[in-house]
C-alpha cells in the first residue's frame, strides 16, 4: 500500500489521517470464486481501493468501478486517529483461496478496531460490523498516534503512542 498525506482547507478543521491507496497484484487472485451466498470479496488484477477518513467517518472507495452506487462507509463514536488497510488470503476450500480486505483502526480514545470493509452487512443490525481489539487504550492507557499492519500477513499490527 502507498500512503498519500491529504491536505485540507483550514476552514474544515477536522482531524484527518493519511489517505491509503491499495492495489492488489495478480498473484493475490484466488484460484476459484467466492463461496455461494457471500458478497464478493475477490478482486481482479485491476482492483484498486482508496481508504480515507474525515473526522469520525471511514470510507472505502473502489477506484476500478466508477459507476459504483456509493462507497463503503462506517461511522465511529469518536474521531479516527489512524488506520491501515491490507489484504489477507483465506482458504475457501482445500484448493481455493480468496482475498479479504481488512482495516485496523485507531480511535481518539485509544481503542483499536478491526474492520472488514467488504464483508456482508449484519442483517439483524442493518450495519457493518467491527471487532474491538483493544478497548479504551488497554495496552498502556496512552493515546495512539499511528497504527500499521506488520509485514508477513499473520494479522499482527503495531501502534505508536
Amino acid at each position: 500500500s502507498e500512503a498519500v498525506w491529504s491536505t485540507q482547507p483550514a476552514r474544515w478543521r477536522v482531524p484527518c489521517s493519511p489517505v491509503l491507496m491499495f492495489s492488489l497484484q495478480a498473484e493475490h487472485l484466488p484460484a476459484r470464486g467466492v463461496p455461494s451466498g457471500s458478497r464478493s470479496t475477490t478482486f481482479s488484477a485491476t482492483s484498486s481501493h482508496l481508504l480515507y477518513n474525515i473526522g469520525e467517518t471511514l470510507q472505502l472507495i473502489d477506484l476500478s468501478n466508477p459507476t459504483a452506487q456509493e462507497p463503503e462507509m462506517f461511522n465511529f463514536r469518536e474521531p479516527v486517529v489512524s488506520h491501515d488497510l491490507t489484504a489477507f488470503e483465506r482458504p475457501v476450500s482445500r484448493s481455493a483461496m480468496t482475498v479479504e480486505l481488512r482495516s485496523v483502526v485507531a480511535l481518539a480514545s485509544g481503542e483499536v478496531l478491526l474492520w472488514k470493509p467488504l464483508q456482508r452487512r449484519d442483517s439483524r443490525l442493518g450495519s457493518m460490523t467491527y471487532t474491538p481489539c483493544c478497548k479504551e487504550g488497554a495496552a498502556d492507557g496512552a493515546a495512539i498516534t499511528l497504527i500499521r499492519w506488520c509485514p508477513g500477513g499473520d494479522g499482527s499490527f503495531v501502534t505508536a503512542h
